[in-house]
Order: structure tokens, then sequence, then C-alpha cells
């Protein structure tokens, strides 16, 4: 029904003053009689009338009315429901990133991965010339790979402090673009990626994913926590990995890795999380399994936040772990470093 059909049928009698009409109104939409003189009111101004009852009474005299274009009417929760669906399918054709990731090596040969995360791009605590290192040894080095464990990039847009944003040597769009140029040059080395607590900020305060819709065109993407079949050669490894499990120790950098093998996902082979900027790795047994935990190092190696107020002292030695295409073998090393040393790649 429209509001002026309303009005007409219900023309304002000669004690009505502009609140009571409201109030009359406002009733038989079930509505308040403040959000009735709004709907109104806004008809009336259509019409260029006073904004009262009088205006009401000449409205419904003029020969000539512009209507409201706004229904009045309640919507049905199931005239909804076709909408929200197809909402839903729009807004799923928009969103690349899972949860759960299926990926595929196809070699005869063994392979090393990294999980390779905190960079921190942006910052002017990150180390650019062993980032720049690390770089063309992963492009140059046969069979070795990489994960993306979040935060490439750094983003202090959380405005928590002054100190926090002047730490920054690039603007949140240039490291956006540092990220896109160097995707391009090494997407090729990518087997997926995580997203960050950081990488996050720019959709906690605008509602756009930039770094999703950036990753998920050269990889797959995961928002959170993500279960990973990874096939590599004959050999299938499941693999859980999040930028940072549910948990924390001060004294067993795994700790969250471990909990969440044991709590969320028994099945799985090899569990890799980064955040803490504590590179470290651990492997055991259980039910006869064995379990191979890896924790990501960092490039912020100076970092005024860290330095105090938990420590002075950060590593960017980034563990690996080799995987074997024709037996489920998985060994883990302390860098890439120990790796080509162990297997005569090159003498350290």
């Amino acid at each position: 029904m429209e509001l002026l059909q309303l009005l007409k049928t219900n023309s304002p009698l000669e004690e009505d003053t502009s609140e009571s009409y409201f109030e009359k109104i406002g009733t038989l939409l079930d509505i308040s009689s403040i959000a009735a003189g709004s709907r109104i009111k806004r008809l009336l101004k259509k019409n260029n009338l006073p904004q009262g009852v009088n205006g009401v009474r000449l409205l419904i005299e003029s020969p000539t009315v512009l209507e409201d274009t706004v229904s009045i009417d309640d919507i049905s929760w199931r005239d909804m429901i076709p909408a929200i669906e197809q909402m839903k399918k729009l807004r799923g054709r928009n969103n690349a990133s899972s949860h759960f990731i299926d990926v595929s090596v196809s070699t005869k040969n063994p392979i090393c991965i990294i999980p390779f995360g905190d960079v921190h791009i942006g910052a002017i605590g990150t180390d650019y010339e062993l980032f720049q290192k690390i770089t063309d040894e992963i492009i140059k080095t046969p069979n070795l790979y990489i994960i993306l464990m979040g935060d490439e990039i750094d983003l202090a847009i959380k405005l928590r402090s002054i100190a926090e944003v002047l730490t920054s040597v690039l603007t949140p769009e240039l490291q956006i673009q540092f990220m896109k140029s160097w995707l391009n040059d090494i997407k090729h080395k990518v087997l997926f990626a995580v997203q960050g607590n950081h990488d996050a900020r720019i959709k906690q305060f605008s509602g756009v994913d930039v770094p999703r819709n950036i990753i998920t065109k050269v990889v797959p993407y995961s928002t959170g926590i993500c279960h990973v079949n990874l096939q590599v050669g004959d050999v299938l490894y499941k693999i859980a990995a999040a930028h940072k499990f549910p948990g924390h120790s001060m004294w067993n950098v795994n700790h969250a890795n471990k909990k969440y093998s044991a709590m969320q996902y028994p099945e799985g082979d090899i569990y890799l999380g980064a955040h803490t900027h504590r590179p470290g790795g651990a492997f055991d047994w259980e039910s006869g399994k064995l379990k191979v935990y890896l924790n990501s190092a960092t490039l912020k190696t100076h970092d005024e936040y860290a330095a105090t107020w938990f420590s002075i002292l950060t590593s960017p030695v980034y563990p690996c772990m080799v995987l074997h295409p024709n037996e489920k073998i998985i060994a883990p090393f302390i860098s890439i470093k120990h790796w080509k040393a162990l297997t005569l790649q090159e003498t350290p």
C-alpha cells in the first residue's frame, strides 16, 4: 500500500495536530510516530508542501501529486529468502578463499618446502637485503617451494599509536604493489597461502580484502585455518596450516600446532604455524603416526615493539621440510642451508 493512498483514506480530522496525526498513521503502519512522521514529511517535501498536518490536508486536495516511490508494506521473510540465496551465490563467486585446499606437485624427486611468513614488507625493521637473497635462492633452487604463512606485508594501519604508523617505509598502496610484483616473480614456487593478522587489517577497516583479492589470482588461499591435501608424486601428505592456531606457550613455540593436532585434526601429517616470529620445529609419534610441526621465522629483525615487550633477539632462519614422492617420508631441517649441506647440494 502506497503512503499517499493511506493518507487519503485516513485524512486528518479538524482537531488533529501534526503529532497526533503522525501517531495515528504510525499505529496503522505498526511503526513509531517518529518513523511515520519522517515518511510523511518526505512525501510533503517532495511536493513542496508544509511539513505538518496542514501540508497533509493540502496534499490530499491537490489534483497533482508526486508520489513517494517507497512502498510502506511490510516485506515477508518468505519473499526475502530467494533474494538472500541469490546474494549468497553472488558473494560465493567472489570468494576464492577456502579452508580446504588440494595441491599437486608432479615429480619423481623429493621436494623441499619452506613455511615462509611474517616478512612484513613495508616495515622499517624488515631486512630487505636478506629478503632479496632468500627470494633469489628460492627461484634458482630446483625442487624448492614455499607456503606463504601470512603477514607478507606490514600494513601498520591499526592506529594503536603514531609510533606504529611511523615505522612504515612504504604506504599501504606501495606495500600492495610490492607484493603483487613479488608474487608475479615467485608464483611458480608457491604451493598455497594463508592469511595473517596484518593482511586482514584492510578488511577489518574497510570490508574489502585486498590481499586476498591479489593472492587468489596466483595461488590457492585461505583466510584462516586450512586443511591441505598435498600430493607429491605418488604420496598424499595431509597438512594443517594457519598463521596462528589457538593456544600459546612461552616455552614451546609449537604448542599451538600440537594442540590443534591433538584436538582438531589428528589425521594430519604436518602442522604449520607462524605469527610468533620464533622459528622452531618438532616431531613426535602419536598412535604410531609421525607428526611434524614447524613454525615460521620473520624477516622483521628490528622490531621496536617486540624489543620493548618480548625480546631483543629475533631469528630470520626459516625451518623447512623435505617430502618424498614414492614413500611417505617427512624430513624436517633447521634451514635451507642445513638441507643443502646434508644433501650435498653445497658445502657449509
